[in-house]
């Protein structure tokens, strides 16, 4: 399945147990003869206190970590407990952002605008509540 993908997402910590378990997975990504391009590493909960520098885990890795998404446990568990995406509920937040950033990266355009985003997810949606109900 992996021969298919046009990229996959390598998602990880700054914490050392990830990097171990990324290591292993680009020696196999290497193996298989897969760029840099299609195997892309997203650094998930950047800004999480304790953890290793992002400069240190690209010259450890020896490639760049081309995407990061903050830590934001408050509106992630708001969000789940309301039943609404945080894309959509916490649209301006940085998470959000980031979410957004790395989409139109991926797409290959310009980042959309939340705002613009949260009303089409809406639309898109039929403008449902938690557990389909109106």
């Amino acid at each position: 399945m992996l021969d298919v993908a046009d990229v996959i997402l390598t998602l990880m910590t700054l914490e050392i147990t990830s990097l171990k378990n990324v290591r292993v997975f680009m020696e196999i990504v290497e193996k298989l003869g897969y760029d840099e391009k299609k195997v892309q590493l997203v650094a998930n909960r950047n800004d999480s206190s304790g953890g290793i520098k992002a400069s240190d885990v690209e010259a450890s890795l020896g490639r760049k970590i081309p995407h990061a998404i903050v830590s934001d446990g408050r509106t992630l568990v708001l969000a789940v407990n309301r039943g609404v995406p945080f894309v959509i509920s916490h649209r301006d937040s940085q998470v959000s952002k980031d979410i957004f950033a790395l989409a139109a990266k991926l797409a290959g355009g310009e980042a959309e605008a939340p705002a613009t985003a949260g009303k089409q997810a809406k639309q898109a949606s039929g403008g449902l509540k938690l557990f389909g109900a109106r």
